[in-house]
């Protein structure tokens, strides 16, 4: 249970940090592309994210398993300014669905949880986005 707990922060953290899609909130030494922003570890990174986060207001999960709903309660609740969309679908179709939007210049979703799988075929597609998590234990 506790590596579950550490786990879903890690989750919380990397959820708030694909929020952000402007820039114009950040402070002058914060990162300024969306890609900056994932790697930044300055010590007002929380500060950053919470602040982009806030004017966004909105994050959406595509996701393949029932369980993910019980992780976006809990982000709701740490974070209620921010309203959690959820698309679930099976594996097949929701990585279709993300690769297709992915190729037509859409960002629609913040975050993909499918099955291992089909995330490796996200990965062979090249769609990762790297970020560094604070807290990460490796």
């Amino acid at each position: 249970m506790r590596r579950l707990g550490r786990r879903t922060g890690s989750i919380l953290v990397f959820l708030v940090s694909h929020l952000l899609s402007t820039v114009d909130t950040l402070p002058a030494a914060a990162p300024m592309t969306v890609s900056q922003l994932a790697l930044y570890q300055g010590a007002d990174r929380e500060k950053v994210l919470i602040e982009g986060a806030k004017k966004e207001g909105l994050f959406t999960l595509y996701d393949s398993h029932t369980w993910f709903r019980t992780i976006a309660k809990e982000f709701e609740k740490k974070y209620p300014f921010i309203k959690v969309s959820e698309f679930r679908t099976d594996g097949r179709n929701l990585i279709k669905r993300a690769l297709e939007e992915i190729a037509a210049g859409q960002y629609i979703a913040d975050v993909i949880a499918t099955t291992s799988e089909q995330m490796a075929i996200m990965k062979r597609e090249g769609v990762f986005q790297e970020y560094t998590l604070a807290d990460a234990r490796y």
